[in-house]
Protein backbone atom coordinates (compact mmCIF):
# COMPACT_ATOMS: atom_id res chain seq x y z
CA UNK A 1 0.00 0.00 0.00
CA UNK A 2 1.32 3.12 -1.30
CA UNK A 3 2.17 5.64 1.83
CA UNK A 4 -0.15 8.55 2.54
CA UNK A 5 1.12 11.94 4.37
CA UNK A 6 0.45 12.19 7.71
CA UNK A 7 -2.05 15.31 7.01
CA UNK A 8 -3.76 12.92 4.72
CA UNK A 9 -4.11 10.14 7.23
CA UNK A 10 -5.59 12.11 10.01
CA UNK A 11 -7.40 14.72 8.18
CA UNK A 12 -10.99 14.98 10.14
CA UNK A 13 -14.09 12.53 8.99
CA UNK A 14 -16.63 14.04 11.24
CA UNK A 15 -17.22 17.28 12.47
CA UNK A 16 -16.51 16.62 15.64
CA UNK A 17 -12.93 15.76 14.81
CA UNK A 18 -12.52 19.59 13.42
CA UNK A 19 -10.93 21.19 15.98
CA UNK A 20 -9.89 25.05 17.02
CA UNK A 21 -12.99 25.69 14.45
CA UNK A 22 -15.95 25.50 17.04
CA UNK A 23 -17.72 28.38 15.98
CA UNK A 24 -17.45 27.26 12.37
CA UNK A 25 -18.41 23.36 13.09
CA UNK A 26 -21.37 24.57 15.75
CA UNK A 27 -23.34 27.15 13.11
CA UNK A 28 -23.13 24.10 10.03
CA UNK A 29 -24.12 21.42 12.54
CA UNK A 30 -27.40 23.37 13.52
CA UNK A 31 -27.58 24.15 9.76
CA UNK A 32 -27.75 20.63 8.66
CA UNK A 33 -29.80 19.04 11.70
CA UNK A 34 -32.66 21.45 11.17
CA UNK A 35 -32.12 20.61 6.76
CA UNK A 36 -31.60 24.69 6.58
CA UNK A 37 -28.64 24.23 3.95
CA UNK A 38 -27.34 27.46 2.16
CA UNK A 39 -27.00 27.45 -1.80
CA UNK A 40 -23.51 28.83 -1.38
CA UNK A 41 -20.92 29.21 1.35
CA UNK A 42 -17.48 31.04 1.49
CA UNK A 43 -14.77 29.74 4.03
CA UNK A 44 -11.67 32.09 5.02
CA UNK A 45 -8.84 31.75 6.47
CA UNK A 46 -5.08 31.33 6.64
CA UNK A 47 -3.91 28.00 5.05
CA UNK A 48 -3.86 24.79 6.65
CA UNK A 49 -6.43 25.61 9.04
CA UNK A 50 -9.31 23.44 7.83
CA UNK A 51 -11.33 24.98 5.45
CA UNK A 52 -11.01 22.08 2.35
CA UNK A 53 -12.04 19.52 4.91
CA UNK A 54 -14.53 21.55 6.38
CA UNK A 55 -16.27 21.17 2.50
CA UNK A 56 -15.72 17.81 2.22
CA UNK A 57 -17.56 17.12 5.48
CA UNK A 58 -20.34 19.19 4.76
CA UNK A 59 -20.67 17.61 0.75
CA UNK A 60 -20.97 14.16 2.47
CA UNK A 61 -23.39 15.58 5.14
CA UNK A 62 -25.93 16.92 2.53
CA UNK A 63 -25.52 13.49 0.88
CA UNK A 64 -25.37 11.10 3.37
CA UNK A 65 -28.24 8.24 3.49
CA UNK A 66 -28.69 8.98 7.20
CA UNK A 67 -30.20 12.83 6.04
CA UNK A 68 -31.07 15.12 8.07
CA UNK A 69 -28.23 14.54 10.20
CA UNK A 70 -25.17 16.57 11.73
CA UNK A 71 -22.89 14.05 11.32
CA UNK A 72 -21.87 11.81 8.17
CA UNK A 73 -22.32 8.23 9.02
CA UNK A 74 -19.10 7.24 6.90
CA UNK A 75 -20.24 3.68 6.15
CA UNK A 76 -23.38 4.68 3.26
CA UNK A 77 -22.32 4.39 -0.41
CA UNK A 78 -21.87 8.31 -0.75
CA UNK A 79 -19.59 8.80 2.26
CA UNK A 80 -17.22 6.24 1.27
CA UNK A 81 -17.13 7.32 -2.08
CA UNK A 82 -16.53 11.02 -1.48
CA UNK A 83 -13.70 10.14 1.15
CA UNK A 84 -11.52 8.21 -1.58
CA UNK A 85 -12.80 11.24 -4.44
CA UNK A 86 -14.85 9.07 -6.49
CA UNK A 87 -18.31 10.93 -6.56
CA UNK A 88 -18.19 12.25 -9.87
CA UNK A 89 -20.85 14.33 -8.60
CA UNK A 90 -18.78 16.40 -5.94
CA UNK A 91 -16.45 18.25 -8.15
CA UNK A 92 -13.22 20.34 -6.98
CA UNK A 93 -11.91 22.99 -8.78
CA UNK A 94 -8.38 24.93 -8.32
CA UNK A 95 -9.03 28.56 -9.25
CA UNK A 96 -5.31 29.04 -9.44
CA UNK A 97 -5.23 27.25 -12.50
CA UNK A 98 -8.96 27.25 -13.79
CA UNK A 99 -9.48 30.61 -13.71
CA UNK A 100 -10.72 31.67 -16.85
CA UNK A 101 -14.22 32.74 -18.24
CA UNK A 102 -14.20 29.59 -20.03
CA UNK A 103 -14.22 27.04 -16.87
CA UNK A 104 -16.80 29.17 -15.60
CA UNK A 105 -18.75 28.62 -18.46
CA UNK A 106 -18.56 25.22 -18.74
CA UNK A 107 -19.69 25.26 -14.75
CA UNK A 108 -22.91 26.86 -15.95
CA UNK A 109 -23.56 24.14 -18.68
CA UNK A 110 -23.15 21.44 -16.14
CA UNK A 111 -25.00 22.96 -12.95
CA UNK A 112 -28.72 22.42 -14.98
CA UNK A 113 -28.22 18.59 -15.02
CA UNK A 114 -29.29 16.38 -11.90
CA UNK A 115 -26.48 14.42 -10.18
CA UNK A 116 -26.34 10.94 -10.74
CA UNK A 117 -24.99 9.29 -7.84
CA UNK A 118 -26.16 11.46 -4.74
CA UNK A 119 -28.83 13.95 -3.75
CA UNK A 120 -26.77 17.46 -4.51
CA UNK A 121 -24.24 18.08 -6.46
CA UNK A 122 -21.50 19.97 -4.76
CA UNK A 123 -18.86 22.67 -6.33
CA UNK A 124 -15.46 23.26 -4.24
CA UNK A 125 -13.74 25.99 -5.38
CA UNK A 126 -10.47 26.31 -3.98
CA UNK A 127 -8.32 29.77 -3.99
CA UNK A 128 -11.26 31.44 -5.65
CA UNK A 129 -9.84 34.75 -5.17
CA UNK A 130 -7.31 33.75 -8.18
CA UNK A 131 -10.50 33.82 -10.78
CA UNK A 132 -10.45 36.55 -13.37
CA UNK A 133 -12.62 39.54 -13.33
CA UNK A 134 -14.29 37.99 -16.30
CA UNK A 135 -14.80 34.78 -14.27
CA UNK A 136 -16.59 36.47 -11.52
CA UNK A 137 -18.97 38.01 -13.52
CA UNK A 138 -19.54 34.95 -15.45
CA UNK A 139 -20.33 32.91 -12.02
CA UNK A 140 -22.70 35.78 -10.52
CA UNK A 141 -26.18 34.65 -11.64
CA UNK A 142 -25.50 30.93 -11.52
CA UNK A 143 -24.02 31.84 -8.13
CA UNK A 144 -26.87 33.95 -6.79
CA UNK A 145 -29.91 31.65 -8.08
CA UNK A 146 -28.28 28.17 -8.46
CA UNK A 147 -30.73 24.78 -8.85
CA UNK A 148 -31.52 23.05 -5.90
CA UNK A 149 -29.33 20.34 -6.72
CA UNK A 150 -26.44 22.44 -6.54
CA UNK A 151 -24.22 23.32 -3.68
CA UNK A 152 -20.98 26.07 -3.82
CA UNK A 153 -18.49 26.15 -1.18
CA UNK A 154 -15.73 28.29 -2.26
CA UNK A 155 -12.70 28.75 -0.45
CA UNK A 156 -10.02 31.30 -0.38
CA UNK A 157 -7.28 32.58 1.95
CA UNK A 158 -7.49 36.12 0.69
CA UNK A 159 -11.34 37.17 1.18
CA UNK A 160 -10.20 41.17 0.52
CA UNK A 161 -9.74 40.05 -2.91
CA UNK A 162 -13.20 38.92 -3.63
CA UNK A 163 -15.58 41.38 -4.98
CA UNK A 164 -18.58 42.07 -2.89
CA UNK A 165 -21.24 41.08 -5.16
CA UNK A 166 -19.55 37.28 -5.05
CA UNK A 167 -19.35 37.76 -1.01
CA UNK A 168 -22.28 39.50 -0.90
CA UNK A 169 -24.51 35.68 -2.54
CA UNK A 170 -22.35 33.61 0.02
CA UNK A 171 -23.17 32.35 3.96
CA UNK A 172 -19.73 33.75 5.16
CA UNK A 173 -17.30 31.79 7.43
CA UNK A 174 -13.95 33.03 8.42
CA UNK A 175 -11.51 30.23 9.94
CA UNK A 176 -8.76 31.38 12.85
CA UNK A 177 -5.30 30.48 13.12
CA UNK A 178 -5.24 26.87 14.94
CA UNK A 179 -3.47 28.00 18.81
CA UNK A 180 -0.14 26.43 19.84
CA UNK A 181 -1.20 24.50 23.06
CA UNK A 182 -4.47 23.08 21.21
CA UNK A 183 -2.15 21.92 17.74
CA UNK A 184 0.72 20.62 20.77
CA UNK A 185 -2.02 17.91 22.19
CA UNK A 186 -3.45 17.41 18.98
CA UNK A 187 0.29 16.24 18.20
CA UNK A 188 0.81 14.51 21.00
CA UNK A 189 -2.06 12.62 20.33
CA UNK A 190 -1.33 11.40 16.68
CA UNK A 191 2.29 10.95 18.31
CA UNK A 192 1.10 8.21 20.09
CA UNK A 193 -1.29 6.69 17.57
CA UNK A 194 1.90 6.35 15.05
CA UNK A 195 4.90 5.47 17.65
CA UNK A 196 6.39 8.78 16.87
CA UNK A 197 9.30 9.57 19.57
CA UNK A 198 9.75 13.27 20.28
CA UNK A 199 10.79 16.05 23.06
CA UNK A 200 8.12 18.39 24.45
CA UNK A 201 10.57 21.23 23.48
CA UNK A 202 10.29 19.71 19.71
CA UNK A 203 6.32 19.14 19.35
CA UNK A 204 6.21 22.71 21.10
CA UNK A 205 8.66 24.28 18.37
CA UNK A 206 6.93 22.57 15.33
CA UNK A 207 3.53 23.59 16.71
CA UNK A 208 5.23 27.42 16.94
CA UNK A 209 6.74 27.22 13.33
CA UNK A 210 3.16 26.22 11.83
CA UNK A 211 1.86 29.62 12.84
CA UNK A 212 -1.93 28.23 12.93
CA UNK A 213 -1.78 25.76 10.58
CA UNK A 214 -2.13 22.10 11.45
CA UNK A 215 -1.72 20.70 7.93
CA UNK A 216 1.86 22.48 7.80
CA UNK A 217 2.76 21.22 11.68
CA UNK A 218 1.55 17.73 10.03
CA UNK A 219 3.92 18.01 7.32
CA UNK A 220 7.06 19.10 9.44
CA UNK A 221 6.14 16.29 12.43
CA UNK A 222 5.95 13.63 9.23
CA UNK A 223 9.45 15.38 7.87
CA UNK A 224 10.64 14.69 11.72
CA UNK A 225 9.44 11.50 11.99
CA UNK A 226 11.74 9.90 9.05
CA UNK A 227 14.80 11.05 11.15
CA UNK A 228 15.77 7.38 12.08
CA UNK A 229 16.58 7.88 15.88
CA UNK A 230 15.10 6.92 19.14
CA UNK A 231 13.80 10.10 19.67
CA UNK A 232 13.07 13.21 17.50
CA UNK A 233 14.83 16.64 19.60
CA UNK A 234 14.69 20.07 19.09
CA UNK A 235 18.16 20.62 17.34
CA UNK A 236 16.96 17.89 14.70
CA UNK A 237 13.78 20.05 14.25
CA UNK A 238 16.16 23.40 14.02
CA UNK A 239 17.92 22.16 11.52
CA UNK A 240 15.17 20.66 9.40
CA UNK A 241 13.14 24.17 9.57
CA UNK A 242 16.42 26.14 9.23
CA UNK A 243 15.99 28.17 12.41
CA UNK A 244 18.11 29.62 15.10
CA UNK A 245 18.04 28.72 18.56
CA UNK A 246 17.35 30.72 21.15
CA UNK A 247 20.56 30.49 23.16
CA UNK A 248 22.77 31.68 19.87
CA UNK A 249 20.06 34.98 19.62
CA UNK A 250 20.79 35.41 23.18
CA UNK A 251 24.22 35.70 22.68
CA UNK A 252 24.15 37.78 19.69
CA UNK A 253 21.52 40.39 21.35
CA UNK A 254 23.92 40.29 24.81
CA UNK A 255 27.33 41.03 22.23
CA UNK A 256 24.85 44.33 21.09
CA UNK A 257 24.38 45.23 24.17
CA UNK A 258 28.38 45.26 24.77
CA UNK A 259 28.97 46.82 21.33
CA UNK A 260 30.78 43.62 20.42
CA UNK A 261 30.36 44.82 16.51
CA UNK A 262 32.91 42.16 15.71
CA UNK A 263 31.43 39.24 17.49
CA UNK A 264 28.21 39.57 16.51
CA UNK A 265 29.84 39.96 12.59
CA UNK A 266 31.68 36.81 12.83
CA UNK A 267 28.82 35.10 14.09
CA UNK A 268 26.69 36.15 11.69
CA UNK A 269 29.09 35.38 8.91
CA UNK A 270 29.44 31.46 10.63
CA UNK A 271 25.98 31.15 10.84
CA UNK A 272 25.24 32.07 6.74
CA UNK A 273 28.27 29.26 5.98
CA UNK A 274 26.46 27.05 8.03
CA UNK A 275 23.56 27.58 4.95
CA UNK A 276 21.44 29.25 7.36
CA UNK A 277 19.21 32.19 5.58
CA UNK A 278 19.37 35.47 6.13
CA UNK A 279 15.58 36.32 6.25
CA UNK A 280 14.86 33.68 8.44
CA UNK A 281 17.73 34.65 10.84
CA UNK A 282 15.85 37.96 10.66
CA UNK A 283 12.41 36.85 11.52
CA UNK A 284 13.94 35.07 14.67
CA UNK A 285 15.43 37.72 16.15
CA UNK A 286 12.24 40.18 15.49
CA UNK A 287 10.52 37.02 17.32
CA UNK A 288 13.17 37.16 19.59
CA UNK A 289 12.99 40.83 20.68
CA UNK A 290 9.41 40.46 20.40
CA UNK A 291 9.11 37.71 23.26
CA UNK A 292 11.28 40.20 25.15
CA UNK A 293 9.32 43.11 25.21
CA UNK A 294 6.24 41.08 26.18
CA UNK A 295 8.44 39.61 28.71
CA UNK A 296 9.70 42.53 30.33
CA UNK A 297 5.86 44.07 30.07
CA UNK A 298 3.95 41.19 31.14
CA UNK A 299 6.28 38.39 32.42
CA UNK A 300 3.68 35.85 33.86
CA UNK A 301 2.41 35.61 30.16
CA UNK A 302 1.89 31.97 29.11
CA UNK A 303 3.56 31.92 25.67
CA UNK A 304 6.47 33.39 27.07
CA UNK A 305 7.26 30.55 29.61
CA UNK A 306 8.07 28.02 26.62
CA UNK A 307 10.77 30.93 25.82
CA UNK A 308 12.48 30.93 29.04
CA UNK A 309 12.04 27.09 29.60
CA UNK A 310 14.08 26.64 26.94
CA UNK A 311 16.62 29.76 26.53
CA UNK A 312 18.55 30.04 30.28
CA UNK A 313 19.59 33.58 28.94
CA UNK A 314 16.58 34.68 28.17
CA UNK A 315 15.57 36.42 31.34
CA UNK A 316 18.93 37.87 31.87
CA UNK A 317 19.38 39.82 28.91
CA UNK A 318 15.93 41.04 28.49
CA UNK A 319 16.75 42.77 31.83
CA UNK A 320 18.84 44.58 30.62
CA UNK A 321 17.15 46.38 27.68
CA UNK A 322 14.97 48.80 28.06
CA UNK A 323 11.02 48.86 26.60
CA UNK A 324 11.40 52.40 24.96
CA UNK A 325 14.76 50.58 23.27
CA UNK A 326 12.52 47.36 21.94
CA UNK A 327 9.87 49.20 20.26
CA UNK A 328 12.69 50.98 18.01
CA UNK A 329 14.58 47.94 17.61
CA UNK A 330 11.25 45.90 16.64
CA UNK A 331 10.50 49.10 14.19
CA UNK A 332 13.80 48.97 12.91
CA UNK A 333 13.82 44.80 12.39
CA UNK A 334 10.70 44.87 10.91
CA UNK A 335 11.19 47.35 8.64
CA UNK A 336 14.40 45.90 7.16
CA UNK A 337 12.27 42.69 7.18
CA UNK A 338 10.29 44.25 4.52
CA UNK A 339 13.28 45.69 2.33
CA UNK A 340 14.72 42.28 2.45
CA UNK A 341 12.32 40.92 0.45
CA UNK A 342 13.80 43.37 -2.40
CA UNK A 343 17.34 43.21 -2.16
CA UNK A 344 20.20 40.63 -3.96
CA UNK A 345 22.11 40.93 -0.83
CA UNK A 346 20.46 39.57 2.47
CA UNK A 347 23.44 39.59 4.75
CA UNK A 348 24.53 42.94 4.39
CA UNK A 349 20.85 44.45 5.58
CA UNK A 350 20.98 41.09 8.40
CA UNK A 351 24.61 42.75 9.07
CA UNK A 352 23.58 46.63 9.38
CA UNK A 353 20.18 45.79 11.29
CA UNK A 354 22.43 44.22 13.93
CA UNK A 355 24.93 47.15 13.93
CA UNK A 356 21.97 49.70 14.16
CA UNK A 357 21.07 47.71 17.18
CA UNK A 358 24.89 48.26 18.30
CA UNK A 359 24.93 52.04 17.72
CA UNK A 360 21.39 52.55 19.91
CA UNK A 361 22.30 50.42 22.76
CA UNK A 362 26.02 50.46 23.09
CA UNK A 363 26.56 54.33 23.45
CA UNK A 364 28.75 56.38 21.43
CA UNK A 365 32.34 56.05 21.93
CA UNK A 366 33.53 59.87 21.68
CA UNK A 367 37.38 60.02 19.91
CA UNK A 368 40.58 61.90 21.97
CA UNK A 369 40.46 64.79 19.69
CA UNK A 370 36.88 65.11 19.75
CA UNK A 371 36.92 65.01 24.05
CA UNK A 372 39.50 67.26 23.79
CA UNK A 373 38.36 69.82 21.42
CA UNK A 374 35.02 69.92 24.02
CA UNK A 375 37.24 70.24 26.92
CA UNK A 376 39.25 73.16 25.85
CA UNK A 377 35.55 75.17 24.22
CA UNK A 378 34.68 74.50 27.91
CA UNK A 379 37.50 75.93 29.66
CA UNK A 380 37.12 79.25 27.47
CA UNK A 381 33.89 79.42 28.39
CA UNK A 382 34.31 79.00 31.90
CA UNK A 383 37.34 82.00 31.91
CA UNK A 384 34.65 83.97 29.97
CA UNK A 385 32.05 83.86 32.09
CA UNK A 386 33.94 84.06 35.57
CA UNK A 387 35.82 87.63 33.50
CA UNK A 388 32.03 88.48 33.33
CA UNK A 389 30.75 88.24 36.16
CA UNK A 390 33.67 90.02 37.44
CA UNK A 391 33.23 93.05 34.93
CA UNK A 392 29.44 92.84 36.00
CA UNK A 393 30.32 93.70 39.67
CA UNK A 394 32.77 96.75 38.12
CA UNK A 395 31.12 98.18 35.85
CA UNK A 396 27.75 99.53 36.71
CA UNK A 397 26.23 99.71 33.20
CA UNK A 398 28.16 96.63 30.84
CA UNK A 399 27.54 97.15 27.87
CA UNK A 400 24.75 95.21 26.16
CA UNK A 401 25.69 94.43 22.60
CA UNK A 402 28.86 92.76 24.38
CA UNK A 403 27.14 90.63 26.38
CA UNK A 404 24.36 89.68 23.57
CA UNK A 405 27.93 88.60 21.64
CA UNK A 406 28.91 86.50 24.49
CA UNK A 407 25.62 84.94 24.74
CA UNK A 408 25.69 83.79 21.44
CA UNK A 409 29.53 82.49 21.56
CA UNK A 410 28.25 80.45 24.28
CA UNK A 411 24.94 79.61 21.97
CA UNK A 412 26.90 78.49 19.53
CA UNK A 413 29.55 76.28 21.41
CA UNK A 414 26.45 74.48 22.93
CA UNK A 415 25.09 73.20 19.71
CA UNK A 416 28.97 71.86 18.69
CA UNK A 417 29.25 70.24 21.68
CA UNK A 418 25.71 68.49 21.64
CA UNK A 419 26.74 67.62 17.66
CA UNK A 420 29.87 66.16 18.27
CA UNK A 421 28.34 64.20 21.22
CA UNK A 422 25.45 62.32 19.75
CA UNK A 423 26.21 62.03 16.56
CA UNK A 424 27.71 59.00 14.71
CA UNK A 425 31.62 58.45 15.43
CA UNK A 426 32.19 57.19 12.15
CA UNK A 427 30.20 60.72 10.29
CA UNK A 428 31.36 62.63 12.41
CA UNK A 429 35.25 62.47 11.77
CA UNK A 430 34.48 61.64 8.40
CA UNK A 431 32.87 65.00 7.86
CA UNK A 432 35.09 67.27 9.76
CA UNK A 433 38.02 65.76 7.85
CA UNK A 434 35.95 67.17 4.26
CA UNK A 435 34.64 70.63 6.15
CA UNK A 436 38.34 71.51 7.19
CA UNK A 437 40.23 70.54 3.52
CA UNK A 438 36.52 71.66 1.47
CA UNK A 439 37.27 73.17 -1.79
CA UNK A 440 33.94 75.05 -3.04
CA UNK A 441 35.23 76.12 -6.63
CA UNK A 442 36.96 72.73 -7.64
CA UNK A 443 33.43 70.96 -6.00
CA UNK A 444 31.56 72.80 -8.07
CA UNK A 445 33.69 72.05 -11.27
CA UNK A 446 33.40 68.13 -9.90
CA UNK A 447 29.70 68.61 -9.93
CA UNK A 448 29.64 69.65 -13.62
CA UNK A 449 31.53 66.69 -14.70
CA UNK A 450 29.51 63.95 -12.60
CA UNK A 451 27.60 63.41 -15.61
CA UNK A 452 30.19 62.01 -17.40
CA UNK A 453 31.39 59.77 -14.55
CA UNK A 454 27.35 58.35 -14.15
CA UNK A 455 27.10 57.61 -17.74
CA UNK A 456 30.50 55.75 -17.86
CA UNK A 457 29.47 53.51 -14.72
CA UNK A 458 25.64 52.99 -16.20
CA UNK A 459 28.02 50.98 -19.10
CA UNK A 460 29.83 49.28 -16.74
CA UNK A 461 27.24 48.13 -14.18
CA UNK A 462 24.28 49.25 -14.06
CA UNK A 463 23.14 48.02 -10.42
CA UNK A 464 26.40 50.47 -9.55
CA UNK A 465 24.45 53.40 -11.35
CA UNK A 466 21.68 52.94 -9.70
CA UNK A 467 22.33 53.06 -6.00
CA UNK A 468 24.69 56.36 -7.37
CA UNK A 469 21.52 58.00 -8.39
CA UNK A 470 20.35 58.46 -5.22
CA UNK A 471 23.42 60.73 -4.46
CA UNK A 472 25.32 64.15 -4.90
CA UNK A 473 28.41 65.41 -4.45
CA UNK A 474 28.97 67.98 -1.94
CA UNK A 475 32.77 68.34 -1.01
CA UNK A 476 36.11 67.58 -2.65
CA UNK A 477 39.57 67.61 -1.31
CA UNK A 478 43.08 67.07 -3.62
CA UNK A 479 42.09 62.97 -3.55
CA UNK A 480 38.67 62.41 -2.35
CA UNK A 481 34.82 62.79 -3.01
CA UNK A 482 32.17 62.97 -0.68
CA UNK A 483 28.81 61.50 -1.92
CA UNK A 484 25.48 62.47 0.42
CA UNK A 485 23.24 59.81 0.45
CA UNK A 486 19.69 59.91 1.62
CA UNK A 487 19.00 56.05 1.57
CA UNK A 488 21.02 54.23 4.08
CA UNK A 489 20.46 50.74 2.24
CA UNK A 490 22.09 52.64 -1.06
CA UNK A 491 24.81 54.56 0.92
CA UNK A 492 25.94 50.72 2.49
CA UNK A 493 25.36 49.11 -0.75
CA UNK A 494 27.71 51.42 -2.77
CA UNK A 495 30.32 51.83 -0.10
CA UNK A 496 30.66 47.65 0.43
CA UNK A 497 29.52 46.27 -3.18
CA UNK A 498 30.56 49.14 -5.74
CA UNK A 499 33.33 51.56 -4.42
CA UNK A 500 36.15 49.54 -6.71
CA UNK A 501 34.56 49.95 -9.92
CA UNK A 502 33.50 53.89 -9.27
CA UNK A 503 36.79 54.68 -8.22
CA UNK A 504 38.45 53.13 -11.48
CA UNK A 505 35.76 54.71 -13.54
CA UNK A 506 36.76 58.38 -11.90
CA UNK A 507 39.81 57.59 -12.64
CA UNK A 508 39.54 56.70 -16.15
CA UNK A 509 37.17 59.44 -17.50
CA UNK A 510 38.69 62.37 -15.37
CA UNK A 511 42.38 61.22 -15.22
CA UNK A 512 42.48 62.07 -11.45
CA UNK A 513 42.58 58.60 -8.68
CA UNK A 514 40.38 60.01 -6.61
CA UNK A 515 38.80 58.28 -3.65
CA UNK A 516 35.08 58.28 -2.50
CA UNK A 517 33.92 58.65 0.50
CA UNK A 518 30.01 58.32 1.61
CA UNK A 519 27.95 59.80 4.46
CA UNK A 520 24.26 60.46 5.06
CA UNK A 521 22.84 64.04 3.55
CA UNK A 522 20.96 64.43 6.42
CA UNK A 523 24.05 64.55 8.60
CA UNK A 524 25.97 66.48 6.40
CA UNK A 525 23.47 69.07 6.33
CA UNK A 526 23.66 69.53 10.26
CA UNK A 527 27.24 69.21 10.55
CA UNK A 528 27.76 71.67 7.68
CA UNK A 529 25.08 74.60 9.74
CA UNK A 530 26.64 73.86 12.84
CA UNK A 531 30.30 73.77 11.12
CA UNK A 532 32.85 76.40 13.70
CA UNK A 533 35.90 76.83 11.56
CA UNK A 534 39.00 74.02 13.33
CA UNK A 535 42.43 75.58 14.13
CA UNK A 536 43.81 75.02 9.89
CA UNK A 537 40.96 77.36 8.95
CA UNK A 538 41.63 80.22 11.55
CA UNK A 539 45.77 80.06 10.59
CA UNK A 540 44.91 81.00 6.76
CA UNK A 541 42.46 83.73 8.06
CA UNK A 542 44.55 84.79 11.39
CA UNK A 543 46.45 88.04 10.28
CA UNK A 544 43.23 89.63 8.08
CA UNK A 545 40.97 88.89 11.31
CA UNK A 546 43.89 90.52 13.38
CA UNK A 547 43.78 93.59 10.86
CA UNK A 548 40.00 93.80 10.90
CA UNK A 549 39.90 94.15 14.98
CA UNK A 550 42.64 96.70 15.28
CA UNK A 551 39.94 98.58 12.85
CA UNK A 552 36.91 97.60 14.25
CA UNK A 553 35.93 99.67 17.55
CA UNK A 554 33.58 96.89 18.70
CA UNK A 555 35.95 94.50 18.88
CA UNK A 556 38.68 97.09 20.08
CA UNK A 557 35.96 97.68 22.96
CA UNK A 558 35.35 94.07 23.66
CA UNK A 559 38.97 93.54 24.41
CA UNK A 560 39.33 96.32 26.84
CA UNK A 561 36.40 95.14 28.80
CA UNK A 562 37.70 91.48 29.04
CA UNK A 563 41.49 91.37 28.09
CA UNK A 564 43.10 89.58 25.30
CA UNK A 565 43.56 85.98 27.95
CA UNK A 566 40.14 84.71 26.93
CA UNK A 567 39.42 86.29 23.72
CA UNK A 568 40.21 84.54 20.47
CA UNK A 569 39.70 86.29 17.09
CA UNK A 570 38.49 84.58 14.45
CA UNK A 571 37.40 85.46 10.79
Amino acid sequence: MAYKALYRVWRPQKFSDVFGQEHVVHTLQNACRENRIAHAYLLSGPRGTGKTTVAKLLAKVVNCATWPTDEPCNECEACVGITNGNIVDVIEIDAASNRGIEEIRNIREQVKYAPTQVRKKVYIIDEVHMLTTEAFNALLKTLEEPPPHVLFILATTEPHKLPMTIISRCQRFDFHRIRQEEMVKRMRQICKEEEIKITPAALSFVAKVAAGGMRDALSLLDQASSIHQKEVDLDQILEITGAIPSLTISEMAEAALRGDAKLLLERIDQLMNEGKDAEQLLKDTLQYYRDMMIYNMAPGLEEIKERVEQDSKFPEVARQYQTTSLHRIIEGLNSILYSMKWTQHPQILLEMAYLKIVDQESGINVSEDTTSAIAELTSRLEALEKRIDQMTQQVVNPKERTLSVVREAKKQATKVHQHTAGGDLRSISLIQHFLQRYQPEQTEEMIQQWDRVLLAIKERRVQAHAWLMNSEIVALTDQEILLAFKNEIHRVTTETKHKDLIEETINEVLGIPYQIRTVMKEEWDRAKENHVPSSTDEAIHTKEAKQEASSSPLLQQIIKMVGNDVIQTKP
